[in-house]
């Protein structure tokens, strides 16, 4: 820690100070390796990396370039160590741990004005779970946390008259967009600042030459994905949701973070305060402004299913803000200010300080929003691994990768594609009902009522035969050309002047997805019968399906279920419901169903939920009787039940 002037940058060492800071590391460490954890979607990445290094290139289905990662610059460094380990768990928490004790000690020691302003900060950064939790977790976090804390140091410290302090600040700025995008709006007002106290246009050259390594990420993202950005922000964006819907969700990811965590949003406010008022230098307001974008992206965007995922950096701004301003403070007012922070922090629900190793939280409540390491930590934590009392291979997802990848199977369905995924291996091509990997299904609409963060798609009849037989079987006509040309882009001549003209038209919108894709966009297939159906029928409008069941005849009649062709071991090619013998009403099929999936132990199940509706105007008054025919996965013919449903048509009115 120092004692120092954030505008002039003098720096006076204290050997009490160092003393402080080195018992706070040895306490941070201790925390982060009782915490350790990895992620589902870390092993997203993992899974890029690891086509990288087997010579696939930098793609998740190893037949096409989908960029299902949005976080290349922590692949890249990830990419050295696991080359030489070959092994990602322990790899990644490595490098993890590593980082974030580097950070830790910057802010604690190089960014905070004496012992007092970097004893807070490190009652707060141990005491913040946001900020804990993502200092591993196999994601990104911890390099931008380091990334952030050298640009916020280099902010507040250095000369901004010196071309080499702007050249540095942007090129930090630069690494930090590479690591994630969204990272650019923390230090876009900063930057702003700098060409406004330098007013040389000189300022924004240098930024614009500091910031070569994004220019050319994205000029191979372009060339080589079809796009700037990656296809992650269509899945989670492009979903059809309302901004007022999503701005609502947004404010409930921080008011859950403020329940779960009250300590890191009261931080980032303090700061925000702290640094409007803050007299001495305008700097702080402008790393303030960062937060204060960032976060209005982040609501913007409604947030995420990850409890303080996205607030884990906004606070390490807010932390050296503060810390750097506290030069001069009353003991009085120190103590009450570290007193509100241990008895806020120690008292939060699942304080990081509190949680060993039988730490778990599984529950997902209505707003989607969950405490993502204690829904892992049970088993990915490293403590237990590394003492035998767990293993990590022993999760369930981890256990069915492995199973589909001794299978042989060459095309599968799967949610929750990161363990899944990097263990079934290279050679099997995974279909992703949520997208993230899928660049057809990312620009079609997402079901209504989806989890925040897992927008659920409705696989096309006929996707899943399209992508096994490298041949067009989509029925739904209006989707043929946007599937054309997302292949293109991912599949096609690199250079070939056809797949620019794709990438073009998806850029613009010239070739976008039709609002919905309903059964009225194609024909049933005729074909012969070809024995008894595997399906089953859960509801009929709303409610358990019964015998006789009675329904309104004022009212379309509504019927969900799950069907497969269990003789392919596959999902369906198309459902269609036959009413009283005769009439065929095709349903809507490719709903998730990983019920089904893991009851049968055939992850191709995943989708294979169906819902069908039939008009009032068809439902006279009496008894009348309902078959599902299911349309084998080749299309040349169809199962049916042998015994079929009956309903009563009855005025309720």
């Amino acid at each position: 820690m120092v004692t120092s002037d954030v505008t002039n940058g003098a720096v006076r060492r204290n050997p009490i100070a160092a003393t402080v800071a080195g018992i706070c590391l040895l306490a941070y460490l201790v925390l982060l390796l009782r915490t350790a954890w990895v992620c589902d979607d870390s092993y997203i990445s993992f899974r890029v990396l690891d086509n990288l290094l087997n010579g696939y290139g930098l793609r998740w289905n190893v037949d096409e370039r989908v960029q299902a990662f949005s976080n290349p610059l922590w692949v890249f460094l990830l990419t050295p160590f696991y080359a030489a380990s070959r092994e990602i768990y322990y790899t990644s928490l490595l490098v993890s741990i590593g980082l974030s004790l580097t950070t830790f000690y910057l802010v604690t020691f190089k960014a905070s004005a004496g012992v007092a302003g970097g004893f807070l900060a490190a009652c707060v950064l141990m005491l913040s779970k946001a900020f804990v939790d993502y200092s591993t977790s196999g994601l990104e976090n911890p390099l931008t946390h380091l990334l952030l804390a050298l640009f916020c140091i280099g902010y507040l410290r250095k000369d901004l008259q010196q071309k080499r302090t702007v050249v540095e600040l942007g090129l930090l700025t630069s690494l930090l967009a590479l690591n994630r995008l969204d990272n650019l709006l923390l230090c876009f007002p900063a930057l702003i600042g700098i060409i406004a106290t330098r007013r040389r246009w000189e300022t924004v050259n240098l930024i614009a030459f500091a910031s070569t390594p994004v220019f050319i990420w994205e000029l191979f993202s372009l060339v080589y994905y079809g796009s700037f950005i990656p296809n992650t922000y269509y899945a989670k964006l492009n979903t059809g949701v309302p901004a007022a819907d999503s701005i609502k969700q947004g404010v409930i990811y921080l008011a859950d973070s403020f329940q779960r965590d009250p300590l890191t949003l009261a931080t980032i406010a303090v700061a925000i305060v702290i640094a409007s008022l803050y007299r001495k230098s305008r700097r702080p307001l402008f790393l303030s402004l960062g937060i204060v974008l960032y976060l209005i992206a982040c609501v913007r965007a409604g947030g995420d299913f990850m409890s303080g995922r996205f607030l884990s950096s906004s606070i390490l701004v807010g932390v050296i803000i503060i810390a750097s301003s506290l030069a001069r403070i009353s003991r009085s007012k120190y103590a009450v200010m570290i007193a509100l922070i241990i008895i806020v922090g120690l008292s939060a629900r699942g304080s990081p300080v509190w949680s060993g190793e039988t730490y778990s939280d599984t529950d997902i409540p209505p707003n989607g929003i969950v405490d993502e390491r204690g829904w892992y930590f049970h088993y990915t934590d490293l403590s237990r691994n590394l003492n035998g009392a767990r293993s990590f291979h022993d999760h369930p997802w981890v256990i069915a990768g492995n199973q589909q990848r001794e299978r042989g199977t060459s095309v599968t369905v799967w949610a929750a594609i990161g363990f899944f995924g990097y263990f079934a291996g290279p050679t099997v091509h995974i279909i992703d009902p949520f997208a993230l990997s899928d660049s057809f299904l990312s620009r079609l609409p997402a079901q209504l009522l989806s989890r925040v963060g897992h927008y659920e798609r409705r696989l096309p009849e006929g996707y899943y035969q399209t992508i096994k037989l490298n041949r067009n079987r989509i029925v739904h006509a209006r989707l043929l050309e946007l599937y054309r040309q997302t292949t293109l882009v991912a599949r096609g001549e690199i250079f070939s002047t056809a797949r620019w003209v794709a990438i073009s038209g998806l850029a613009t919108g010239l070739q976008a997805a039709p609002p919905s894709y309903e059964v009225e966009d194609f024909e049933l297939p005729k074909s012969r019968w070809l024995g008894d159906a595997t399906l089953y029928v859960d509801l009929i409008n709303n409610s358990r399906a019964v015998a006789v069941q009675q329904v309104d005849k004022d009212a379309d009649m509504t019927i969900e279920g799950w069907a497969v062709d269990a003789d392919a071991r596959e999902p369906a090619l198309a459902i269609a419901l036959k009413l009283d013998g005769t009439r065929l009403l095709p349903a809507r099929y490719g709903f998730m169903r990983p019920d089904v999936a893991i009851t049968f132990g055939e992850p191709n199940y995943t989708s294979s939920g169906f819902k069908g509706t039939i008009p009032r105007n068809l439902l006279s008054r009496g008894i009348h009787t309902l078959d599902v025919e299911v349309t084998s996965s080749d299309g040349s013919g169809y199962y049916a039940p042998k015994k079929m449903i009956e309903f009563e048509v009855v005025d309720k009115g």
